[in-house]
């Protein structure tokens, strides 16, 4: 066997090993960035998400930054990486032929990507996906061995040396053309690369979607019926408490007239005076007075908002809520329905996420307190908002006895009443047809968070009519 015979096998087998390798990484990345694409369409559970601080695979997916242009970016890593597959053996087998610069493009591709959304997940998001990551290291890894794969392939210059490693010292025919990559290739590769990376960046950056959304109202005249049948019920509204009350309780208790107390009417001033709100995205019209409130329900403006305290979303909406009542001040009020995301309390609810296994306690905790206290609500409210998380069930139950006592624990009324509000509020989510957070308006429905707050307060003042009662800080 000649010396250029053994040095070939010798190449084509590390060729081979490292082929191997790319091949086998860009497999699992395939299956990976599959799997989260299919997680993010499919809005179900990621499998082995603890939900806790740290490892925040819901944030990451449900962040801007999970999307290009409103589709999955782990779409498009799937088609990167299911690109490599394609072009690994070619490529690196024959490193001056296209397969290889295209390899080398698309390796270029996820190594880049996996630095910038590594970047976002440290600085921006505060949370990391382990899926996410593995697919960045598979990313790295890929770009480093196809550089060796496609510069360790016996260029001319090397011939000697190889030669002389093993052990051959008669002369024999070199090849007559090298195997290593020209000197343009990298350029092209790394061009390519570049426009692909401003692309994905600059789409992200400049052309992201916007966090919040206003649907305005169109004619409905189913409404009119719905308005209808409300009426009819709503002589049937107060007997449904005392009904309840009778579950658990003795006939003497039954007929206590405890709903309707001095302490009753003076925190809840709406019962005397029903406020009815028409909301045409619910088709029906809402008793806002019989509702958890965040401010007077006969203010000028009332607007309900759907949401659930281990929602981040949700989380994120409460400052600005906070804003708009200190902007606004008696002009606005926000009625709270409560809408767990958890199959416990929610049926709707494709499946159970650990992120949200304790948001039927809060919900219920929320509700019990307004039952006995309408006035403490919006403190226990606010506390259970504070922070990026909820706290935990036990001090959520500690602060609901200090503001209400232990009967919130102890009167099973109070579960009674707090499930029916929940079944009745989850189902009313049902209608809309969208995700958390949302707040409905006689005028139309917000979905989202906004991303500032000229947006959030000219909403407000152009929509709205509402006009600032705090002076502005310049």
């Amino acid at each position: 066997m000649s010396d250029h015979s053994i040095i070939s096998n010798f190449v084509s087998n590390n060729r081979k090993a490292l082929a191997v390798i790319v091949t086998v990484l860009a497999m699992f990345a395939l299956g990976i960035s599959s799997y989260l694409t299919w997680v993010t369409w499919n809005q179900s559970s990621i499998a082995g998400c603890s939900g806790s601080s740290l490892a925040g695979c819901d944030e990451v997916l449900d962040s801007v930054w999970s999307k290009w242009l409103g589709i999955p970016v782990s779409l498009f890593g799937s088609l990167v990486y299911a690109g490599i597959l394609t072009l690994c053996w070619p490529g690196i087998l024959h490193p001056r032929s296209w397969a290889a610069l295209g390899l080398m493009a698309l390796a270029l591709v996820a190594a880049g990507s996996g630095v910038w959304f590594f970047g976002v997940q440290f600085l921006l998001i505060g949370h990391y996906c382990f899926y996410c990551l593995s697919v960045h290291i598979c990313g790295l890894l890929i770009s480093i061995v196809a550089y060796f794969a496609l510069n360790d392939s016996a260029p001319v210059q090397d011939y000697d040396q190889m030669r002389s490693l093993l052990g051959v010292d008669f002369d024999a025919s070199e090849p007559t053309e090298s195997t290593r990559l020209t000197n343009f290739q990298p350029l092209i590769a790394s061009g390519i690369a570049v426009v692909g990376l401003l692309f994905l960046i600059g789409g992200q950056l400049l052309f992201a979607p916007s966090t919040m959304k206003f649907v305005a109202n169109v004619d409905n005249a189913k409404l009119v019926d719905a308005q209808q049948k409300d009426d009819i019920e709503e002589a049937e509204d107060t007997p449904e408490f005392t009904v309840e009350l009778d579950s658990d309780s003795e006939t003497p208790e039954a007929k206590s007239p405890a709903p309707t107390t001095d302490e009753t009417r003076s925190t809840s001033p709406g019962r005397s005076k029903p406020r009815y709100l028409t909301l045409q995205s619910l088709g029906k019209r809402v008793e806002v007075t019989n509702e958890p409130t965040l401010g007077d329900p006969h203010a000028e403006q009332v607007l309900v908002e759907l949401l659930d305290y281990t929602c981040p979303h949700c989380r994120k909406m409460h400052p600005y809520i906070h804003q708009a009542a200190e902007r606004y001040g008696e002009d606005i009020c926000f009625a709270i329905y409560h809408v767990p995301l958890s199959r416990h309390c929610n049926p709707h609810v494709k499946m159970d996420q650990s992120l949200h296994r304790t948001a039927c306690d809060y919900a219920k905790l929320a509700i019990s307190v307004w039952k006995l206290n309408p006035a403490k609500f919006a403190e226990f409210h606010n506390y259970l908002m504070e922070g990026e998380k909820a706290p935990a069930v036990y001090k959520a139950r500690n602060k609901a006895m200090e503001l209400v006592g232990n009967e919130i624990l102890l009167d099973k009324s109070l579960e009674i009443d707090a499930n029916r509000r929940v079944k009745q509020h989850v189902d009313e989510m049902k209608k809309l047809e969208t995700g958390l957070p949302v707040l409905v308006s006689e005028k139309g429905v917000i979905k989202g968070v906004p991303n500032d707050e000229t947006k959030w307060f000219g909403f407000f003042e152009n929509t709205l009519g509402l006009e600032p009662q705090t002076a502005e800080v310049e």
